[in-house]
């Protein structure tokens, strides 16, 4: 049986293994993200945590990269425009 996946359960387990890695990565986070672009066929990801003091980290817990990069590629594939010209999630 084939399980397709939609928007809002992607952006969850992408919101849960992001959270899961920052809080492998420090007690003091305060805010977590994560940024994944395409452009002309290639991806560029960026990682980061900010702690109380504003100063910025990085997600140290690599075991969560190839699912994080595989759930933003099949977002990416199930929310592109009929025009395929840019990424609309929202």
């Amino acid at each position: 049986m084939i399980i397709e996946e939609t928007k809002e359960g992607l952006i969850s387990k992408i919101i849960k293994i992001v959270l899961q890695a920052a809080n492998n990565s420090s007690d003091q986070w305060v805010y977590a993200g994560y940024i994944f672009s395409v452009r002309k066929g290639s991806t560029e990801m960026i990682d980061f945590f900010f702690d109380e003091k504003n100063q910025r980290g990085f997600l140290e817990d690599k075991d969560w990269f190839k699912l994080l990069r595989n759930n933003f590629k099949n977002l990416h594939k199930i929310t592109l425009t009929e025009e395929k010209c840019c990424w609309v999630v929202f």
